[in-house]
């Protein structure tokens, strides 16, 4: 088990507990976003002849390492496999002083976070062709890229993508609330009744994402052994420009505009 990484500064590695140990052979780099945010970035070369390269992309508070078990059985495929940490989480630079806080001012500006992966990982190391695995939040990262034509990759699947919040479809109240908060300074608090404790600590009983009590638990181990990988809840800035981007997604010629081959589960 490696040590936790401190400070805003990240350290640049991988960190593993015995339930969920790393997959051998990974190169561990630092990648510089164009506006000079560090991103902690892995990637595995394919065991045996590559049929391409998918790259993982995280939900919002997630990391790397929660997706070992997907690496490895990506590779067992055939595949080479990228994984990265998004700007304000995992093993990546933060935006703000504290670094429990998920934050980010726009999402247009994971976009940069894409592009330094492109240049800076895929291009110099990757086998073609590219595949884009997208979760939650960085599903929504990826098809905004795939509209604006700038998605590296030359097919994607997203899991769950963020295209709207359950429970929230629609409404308008808490997008007002976001958007007067950020506008007026408050856009690097916590939401209202938000705090430091990361969503994988939280009990298993009535969680509304898994039946899988043991995978549940194993990323519970992750977020309590390395907490500085680990993020709290959003900041209301990060929920603003969540609701700027969901809005973005109702155009109704939106998906018309995405070229890419997608699948959306």
């Amino acid at each position: 088990m490696l040590a936790a990484a401190t400070g805003r500064s990240r350290a640049m590695q991988l960190y593993d507990t015995a339930a969920n140990p790393a997959p051998a052979g990974a190169e561990i780099l630092r990648l510089e976003a164009e506006d000079g945010v560090a991103l902690r970035a892995a990637f595995w070369p394919a065991t045996g002849a590559a049929r391409g390269t998918v790259t993982v992309a995280t939900g919002r508070a997630e990391f790397i390492e929660k997706y070992f078990e997907t690496i490895g059985e990506l590779r067992a495929r055939g595949f080479a496999v990228a994984a990265f940490d998004w700007r304000g989480q995992g093993g990546s630079q933060r935006d703000l002083a504290n670094p429990r806080k998920g934050h980010v001012d726009d999402f247009s500006l994971y976009g940069r976070d894409l592009a330094a992966l492109a240049t800076q990982l895929l291009s110099p190391r990757a086998p073609e062709p590219w595949f884009g695995l997208a979760h939650s939040m960085g599903g929504a990262i990826c098809l905004a890229a795939a509209r604006a034509g700038r998605l590296p990759f030359d097919r994607l699947a997203t899991t769950a993508p963020l295209i709207d919040i359950h429970g929230l479809v629609g409404a308008r109240a808490p997008r007002a609330l976001a958007a007067t908060l950020d506008a007026i300074g408050f856009g690097g608090s916590y939401i209202p009744a938000g705090g430091e404790t990361s969503a994988m600590t939280r009990p298993f009983a009535g969680n509304v994402l898994t039946s899988d009590p043991a995978r549940y638990a194993r990323n519970a181990e992750l977020a309590t052994a390395f907490p500085d990988l680990a993020i709290g809840d959003p900041t209301v800035g990060w929920v603003a420009a969540a609701f700027r981007q969901i809005d973005a997604f109702a155009e109704f010629d939106y998906p018309r505009r995405i070229a890419t081959p997608t699948l959306i589960l």
